[in-house]
């Protein structure tokens, strides 16, 4: 509490005090100029339960993207197993809805032109690819 009795909020706290930096949830929810969203995700750890909760916020109608990051320490077949573990979990949290996984590196660039042409597709598409804001 700051000296006048009110309460402050520390750098990268969110309105209700969490450290997420933003109220996610009132962002994804609340603005229609929001054409998709990409999470990143560490391929070694699968969806954290931050992922989830932050998949939760993304409305249905909103585009995601999720990309599994450091896919190059893992080997083929356990980037395949993880990648199909992913989507069934993504597929139990966003059911009908169209999201895409992909795995990406930073460090061999695998992923980057994939990733790069979704987000691409989302500029050029605007927002006619984006839900519509409810008439009011």
């Amino acid at each position: 509490m700051a000296a006048d009795g009110a309460r402050r909020r520390e750098p990268g706290q969110g309105a209700d005090g969490d450290a997420l930096g933003v109220d996610l949830e009132v962002t994804t929810q609340r603005r229609p100029q929001l054409a998709g969203v990409v999470l990143l995700a560490d391929i070694r750890r699968g969806l954290t339960e931050l992922d989830r909760r932050l998949i939760g916020w993304v409305p249905r109608s909103v585009r995601l993207t999720v990309a599994l990051t450091k896919s190059d320490k893992l080997s083929r077949e356990q980037a395949r197993r993880t990648l199909g573990a992913v989507r069934e979990e993504l597929g139990a949290l966003r059911p009908a809805a169209d999201d895409r996984i992909l795995l990406f590196s930073a460090l061999n660039r695998s992923g980057s032109d994939e990733l790069a042409q979704v987000v691409e597709n989302w500029i050029e598409t605007g927002l006619s690819g984006a839900p519509q804001p409810p008439a009011n």
